[in-house]
This record gives C-alpha cells, sequence and structure tokens, in this order.
C-alpha cells in the first residue's frame, strides 16, 4: 500500500492509501486497486505531529525545568534542569547505569544542608509523586554544581515512560520571586521607620538638599511636602550648628559610616528651634554615595534638663567652694579679743594641712591688724604628734619674725610631753596655764592694770 493526494473534479484533493493486488478475471489477468480514504487520519497524525511538536517545544524550551526519574535515576531531563542546576548532560552520561552514581548526584542536586535535610526533601519528593503530599506544591533549595543555592518550587505526578512507573517533576526557579518578596518586606520594614513618629527622618543629598522626609520631621519643622527639593539644611538647621551638619554628611558619605551620633540645633518656617540628636546613615545609588537619610530625634526636654542640670551643679560648686572657705574659716578662727591682741583658740583634730592653714592665717592677720600679741589657745586639741608640733613651733617663730610676741594656752600633759620629746626651744614661747591668764599677761605687757 502506498498513499496518494488525489485530485477531485472539483478542484480539491484528497488523501488515499491505495492498495494493489494482482488477481484472474474474466480469464485474464488483472490489478485489482483497492482505495480507502484516509485524510481523517493523516489529518490526525499531523495533529499528533504538531502537538508532540508544541510538547517537545514547551518542555525543551519552557522557564520551568523538567525532570522524569525511574527509581530516582535521571531518565530524563530538559535544557532547564541543567542551567538550574549547573550540571550538564555529559554528567549524566557519565554516571551510566550505576544506580548509586545516580543516587549520589541526585542527593547532591535536589539535597539542602546535610543529610537530614535532604531526606526530608526526599520524603517530601516522594509524597508529590505520590499524591501524598498536603500540598501540591512545595518550595524547597538545590545546591548547585557550584555549592550556591537556589530556591525552587516543585510539582510532580507518578507517571508511564517507557514501559514502567516513573516521576516527573516539574521544577521553577523561584529566585526572583525570594527577591521580589524581600524586597517588599523590606520597604515595610523602611516604612514602619520611615513613618514612626518617634523620629524625623530627612532623605537628602549630598548638598544637603532634602528630598524626602517623614510627616513627623515635615511637622516639626512646619513645611509641607511641596516644599521639598527646595529646602536644604541651611533652611532648617541653626546658623551655629550648620558647618557641624555639613561635616557629618561629608563623614558619612566618605567612609559609609558616622562615628557617633551628632546634636544639633533645627530651626522651623517659624524660626522656632529645637534639639535633635541626629545620625546619618548614606544609601548607595548607582555605585555611589549620593543619597544619605539623617534620623533625628527630639531632645529638646533632655537638652534642657541637662542645661539646667549643668546650673544647678555650677551653683553646688560654688556653694561648695563658700562653705569649704568658711569651714576653713571656722577651722583656724582668729579673734581680735583686743586693740593689737589676737587670739587663734584650736579645737579638734590638727593634722599637717590644718598646721599649715593656722600658719598661713594667723600670720596674714597679724599683718592686717597690726597687732603685737597673739594666744594660741590649744585646750581644745585632743592630739598633735610631733610633726605637727613642729609645725606650731614654726608658727611661734614666724610670728616673732614679723614683730609679734605669741603666748601659748591650755596646753595639755600629752602636748607637754610632746614638746620635751622634740626638745624643742621654747625660749621665745611663752606658756600661761589657760586663755584667761593668758590675756591677762598679754594686756599687762601693754601696759593695763588687772
Amino acid at each position: 500500500t502506498y498513499e496518494i493526494d488525489f485530485a477531485r473534479k472539483d478542484g480539491s484533493t484528497v488523501s488515499l492509501e491505495v492498495g494493489v493486488v494482482r488477481i484472474e478475471f474474466g480469464g485474464w489477468p488483472c490489478d485489482m486497486f483497492i482505495v480507502r480514504d484516509v485524510g481523517e487520519r493523516k489529518k490526525e497524525k499531523e495533529e499528533l505531529r504538531e502537538s508532540l511538536d508544541r510538547y517537545a517545544t514547551i518542555i525543551e524550551e519552557g522557564n520551568d525545568g523538567v525532570i522524569i526519574l525511574k527509581d530516582l535515576n535521571i531518565a530524563f531531563a530538559n535544557k532547564r534542569i541543567y542551567e538550574m542546576t549547573g550540571y550538564t548532560p555529559e554528567d549524566l552520561q557519565a554516571l551510566g547505569g550505576r544506580e548509586d552514581l545516580a543516587r549520589e548526584l541526585m542527593m547532591s542536586a535536589f539535597g539542602t544542608l546535610g543529610a537530614d535535610a535532604s531526606q526530608k526533601a526526599l520524603e517530601e519528593y516522594q509524597k508529590i509523586t505520590t499524591g501524598e503530599g498536603a500540598q501540591p506544591i512545595v518550595d524547597m533549595q538545590i545546591r548547585r554544581r557550584d555549592g550556591t543555592l537556589l530556591p525552587i518550587e516543585i510539582s510532580g505526578a507518578r507517571i508511564e515512560y517507557e514501559g514502567g512507573p516513573a516521576d516527573l517533576i516539574f521544577a521553577r526557579d523561584i529566585s526572583e520571586r525570594r527577591e521580589a518578596e524581600a524586597r517588599i518586606e523590606a520597604e515595610k520594614r523602611y516604612r514602619a521607620i520611615f513613618d514612626n513618629p518617634m523620629h524625623l527622618i530627612y532623605v537628602h543629598d549630598e548638598d544637603g538638599r532634602i528630598i524626602d522626609a517623614n510627616d513627623g520631621a515635615l511637622e516639626r519643622i512646619g513645611y509641607t511636602r511641596l516644599d521639598l527639593g527646595n529646602i536644604t539644611f541651611r533652611d532648617i538647621v541653626h546658623v551655629n550648628d550648620i558647618e557641624k551638619a555639613q561635616d557629618s554628611i561629608q563623614e558619612s558619605m566618605t567612609i559609609g559610616q558616622m562615628s557617633h551620633p551628632i546634636e544639633i540645633r533645627l530651626r522651623g518656617k517659624s524660626q522656632d528651634t529645637f534639639w535633635v540628636e541626629s545620625l546619618v546613615v548614606p544609601v548607595r545609588r548607582r555605585g555611589d554615595n549620593s543619597l544619605a537619610i539623617s534620623i533625628a530625634r527630639d531632645i529638646t526636654e533632655r537638652r534642657q534638663t541637662y542645661e539646667a542640670l549643668s546650673q544647678s551643679r555650677e551653683k553646688l560648686k560654688d556653694t561648695v567652694e563658700k562653705l569649704k572657705v568658711a569651714q576653713e574659716d571656722l577651722s583656724t578662727p582668729v579673734i581680735q579679743v583686743w586693740d593689737q591682741v589676737l587670739a587663734l583658740p584650736l579645737i579638734g583634730l590638727v593634722d599637717d594641712n590644718r598646721a599649715q592653714q593656722v600658719m598661713e592665717t594667723l600670720l596674714k592677720s597679724i599683718v592686717v591688724t597690726q597687732s603685737q600679741i597673739v594666744i594660741l589657745d590649744v585646750t581644745g586639741v585632743s592630739y598633735m604628734d610631733t610633726h605637727v608640733t613642729n609645725h606650731l613651733i614654726r608658727t611661734v617663730q614666724s610670728t616673732s619674725l614679723i614683730g609679734a610676741q605669741c603666748i601659748m594656752t591650755g596646753v595639755r600633759p600629752e602636748i607637754a610631753q610632746t614638746l620635751a620629746a622634740i626638745d624643742a626651744n621654747l625660749g621665745e614661747l611663752v606658756i600661761k596655764r589657760d586663755m584667761q591668764d593668758g590675756l591677762r599677761y598679754a594686756l599687762g605687757l601693754m601696759g593695763y592694770e588687772i
């Protein structure tokens, strides 16, 4: 038999299948032609061939990877599978019929991060192909030949292939979708931060021109979105802080970050001034640090509290200094008890510092009052060591050098023992029992009769 295209009387063409048989007819050998219209069958064949061609095109040129597995051996893989995994057809040919190598390739390609994760991926795959999975489509990761991970979405079914059961797997690269989802999520986080009313956020270029700002920032400085693009930091930063703000922008643009936040003053459209703590973060655009985001926090109240605290500290420091002077005066109270007669009663513990202070205060008072006699009363002194006693002896000697005579009163037994122990030269020192005797002696030297 053979097929021919037969021209019909009306000019159309019909496909015929013709068979020839040699027979005897009327005593003569004849050829009997058996003709069958096969137009429909030919049309069906052509349609089937076209369908197979379209199927092959979809399978080979489609965006999804297609792989057929028989007992985890790769029986077929389209071009997209090789592009996604990084493996080549030669890799499969090199495996030959070795099932262990085929399994190794499968587990390395369609595994994830370790044996446990790979086994889990295998179980998910088996659920999909057998229809047991709760989800017909599963997201997972495959490890490419170069070691990188690729997120994919897989679905599958159990089919008949080459006379036996096989698993048909469709794999779709969803890395772009994941990246888009990540960008959307990042945008949500950015908007959550940008729209936070607790922060004043300004987007600006290297020259400080404000391109965008959140509602809180615009409300605080009194501008609207229509003003954006026409105002710079020079319009909203206090004149005394402009240089500091520019330096912070330059630092952030140059090294990619600021060493620490800065405190500057901003002024609104109505010229009201407030303090902010600001941090500048660079934003890369086309490979350059051409944009930056300034995140500021209103610290006016904190600054006012700090300034009030500083003023209180200064006042406290001044008060402490005055108290210290008053305490020093009280610890060395030089009293003018008569004309040209001074008395210095000492009470409590006398150490080196206080002994030095006694000398300085007493000598100054003698010069100021032009006194001739000084009564140094040690009745209230609880203890003096030899070092302090030497200080007092030098005080007496210094007093005589500026023309005054010193009378010591109220010497207790312990102090007397100390004076004797140091073998002090007491020739210039007059010692009386108490302040009363000392004053009587002083007045007698002045020519008064008691």
